[in-house]
């Protein structure tokens, strides 16, 4: 077996050069688990076997700890028609249970609607707003519960009113 690959020692367990034993396609993922025996030997490897069993039996930690990215995303439209309802998706790979959408008509700063949306089997929070006068709101999503600190997400909905003739 070849060891060496224009002077450099490409490693390996005397069977399979390490470099042989990554495919290529996850050849940029830092996946490899290294477990020093022969080739032949993997299989009763204690380090080979104890990695198998944790894989297999790994659980998710996100419940036992906070998600690394705790804010929403929101979908919903930036510009509607005072005709249209308002459809607001929000999500989040957060702890949070239920999501409060708030909007604010922006000229005056008055709340002008307010949902609590529990999170749905999807992972999604949703509700549907009727349709608002012609104007700009602010929509922001926050946790509902404050159990979990999470970082909230707004976006600006601008309403349009085409009955209205402008001169």
């Amino acid at each position: 077996m070849f060891t060496s690959l224009g002077g450099e020692d490409m490693g390996g367990d005397g069977t399979v050069p390490r470099v042989s034993a990554t495919p290529i396609e996850l050849s940029d993922t830092p996946r490899e688990t290294y477990v020093s025996t022969k080739h032949g030997s993997l299989q009763n490897a204690e380090a080979a076997l104890s990695h198998v069993v944790g894989t297999v039996t790994r659980k998710r930690l996100s419940q036992y700890k906070d998600a690394p990215f705790n804010s929403f995303s929101l979908d919903a439209p930036t510009v509607l028609s005072a005709r249209q309802e308002l459809d607001i998706v929000a999500s989040t790979v957060g702890p949070a249970a239920s999501a409060r959408a708030t909007l604010v008509d922006v000229a005056t700063g008055r709340v002008v609607r307010r949902r609590t949306m529990r999170r749905r089997a999807d992972g999604s929070f949703r509700s549907t707003v009727p349709p608002l006068a012609e104007g700009v709101y602010r929509l922001e999503v926050v946790a509902a519960d404050d159990s979990a600190a999470m970082t909230p997400v707004s976006d600006l909905i601008t309403v349009l009113d085409s009955r209205k003739r402008r001169r």
